[in-house]
């Protein structure tokens, strides 16, 4: 542990010279990379004889330099508006239900606090991109990142017991990808590559945004193509062009050579890859498992989306007939009630799975209604955010890049109602780091006060 700690410290103490970037966002955009990149494989990684995850090490990092900034400046790194409000009253409920929970269900509630407590990115992501030296290193972080992992998680889709035997680091793999969280992700991706076409007008940002759309279609999460209908529609209210066109023209690209490739396939109709689009799509809405799929790896749908109909109920009658304003607490067992009504008499070791695929159903479950409350005020945060930056140009204080930095948070926050993104690192680090990067400038963007003319002072005075 020692000697890779004072390596690790020596290295950083380098680069923040060499660069002139705090420790703190440098840390933050390899963290990105990791997450983006290396998805659940890279958020097991922990230091050497310390059980530290990474990405909690990075918080710890960035508390003390945030605390230590804070008594130079005497200026809390918290602002006057909507969503600092929201996101300092959520932290505070997180904060005050956890030693309670702790008490009663030990390291367990320590562990399912994590939804509440990576927030604190955003915090720091508001106070990183504040700064131009910081932002453009954040920046080049999120370029390398979903530059990276389209190919990444398509060759993982393709060879997994590549990345599960051979790239291995301590026995546990480097990269694993999860699909319910790489999906929201990768729309993300295309939401920023499309922004640095629309800001620059060079034509390899739209390959970029068309890998990484592609890479989604690859995964065997629907979510992806909820997040991207939810962006479309945000853009449309929006009334925004500049990504939408170009949008348009990738999906309509990437449905004509399916078209194209399904009319050529020497199989079966059925077999098609455009068959196979259609059934995936449909069967978000089979609830009661009424259609045949003839597409591979596609039967067990139905099932699917039975587990969380019923997972999503039996939370919602536990929580609100045992503590609807508070919740159940961190540490709670939420699978308790699903496990009898679905699998019967199983274990508890034979399934592992906390969170209801559902990030608002998870918060209602441990926080209650005043939880609820809080989420509902950042995303309405958020989605205040996207409206006052989308007729922005970016050379104005970043305003065109918050507006996609924002419909990248939806897109992640929109698939975290059908998996368990927002609940670990690897889709709450992104999300709250964007949803701060957005934030960061939004003081530059008020508008002036109105000039009074003489003949307005004279009516005043009169």
């Amino acid at each position: 542990m020692l000697p890779g700690l004072v390596c690790g410290v020596v290295a950083l103490w380098v680069f923040t010279r060499l660069t002139g970037i705090p420790p703190d966002p440098a840390l933050g955009g390899l963290l990105l990379i990791g997450y983006i990149v290396g998805n659940r494989g890279f958020a097991q990684l922990s230091l050497p004889g310390v059980p530290l995850l990474v990405g909690e090490f990075t918080l710890g990092v960035g508390l003390l330099l945030a605390a230590w900034r804070t008594a130079l400046a005497k200026t809390p790194p918290v602002r006057r508006d909507r969503l600092n409000f929201f996101i300092s009253a959520w932290l505070v409920l997180g904060c005050l239900r956890l030693p309670f929970d702790f008490a009663t269900h030990g390291v367990v509630a320590l562990r399912d606090s994590a939804l509440a407590y990576y927030a604190l990115f955003f915090f720091f992501a508001q106070t990183w991109g504040a700064a131009a030296t910081q932002r453009r290193w954040l920046e080049r972080c999120l370029d390398t990142a979903f530059t990276l992992a389209p190919p990444v998680f398509v060759a993982f889709v393709q060879r997994p017991d590549f990345f599960t035997g051979a790239l291995t680091v301590g026995g546990a793999p480097l990269i694993y990808m999860k699909s319910d969280v790489q999906s929201g992700t990768l729309v993300a991706g295309a939401i920023w590559f499309l922004h640095r076409h629309a800001t620059s007008g060079h034509r390899w940002w739209l390959a970029l945004a068309a890998a990484n759309l592609f890479a989604m279609v690859q995964g065997n999460s629907r979510a992806g193509l909820i997040a991207l209908a939810a962006v479309t529609v945000a853009l449309v209210v929006s009334r925004d062009r500049r990504i939408l066109r170009p949008l348009c023209l990738i999906v309509s690209a990437g449905l004509l050579a399916i078209a194209v490739t399904s009319a050529i396939f020497p199989g079966h109709w059925d077999q098609t890859p455009a068959h196979r689009l259609y059934e995936w799509a449909l069967s978000i809405s089979d609830i009661e498992g009424a259609r045949t799929y003839a597409a591979a790896n596609l039967d067990d749908k139905p099932d699917n989306n039975r587990f969380r109909i019923i997972w999503w109920r039996s939370v919602m009658e536990r929580a609100f007939s045992d503590s609807p304003w508070i919740g159940l607490g961190f540490g709670y067992d939420l699978a308790q009630d699903f496990r009898q009504s679905y699998y019967g008499n199983i274990g508890e070791e034979e399934f592992s799975a906390r969170s209801p695929h559902n990030f608002v159903l998870t918060v209602f479950g441990r926080l209650g209604l005043a939880g609820l409350i809080l989420l509902g005020g950042v995303i309405s945060g958020l989605a205040a955010l996207i409206w006052r930056n989308r007729a922005r140009g970016d050379l104005v204080c970043h305003g065109y890049q918050n507006f996609a930095l924002g419909l990248g948070a939806l897109a992640i926050f929109v698939s975290a109602l059908f998996g368990v993104v927002l609940e670990g690192p690897m889709g709450a680090t992104l999300f709250w780091t964007a949803l701060g990067l957005a934030n960061s400038q939004a003081e530059k963007f008020k508008d002036p006060a109105p000039e009074t003319t003489p003949s307005d002072s004279a009516t005043t005075r009169a």
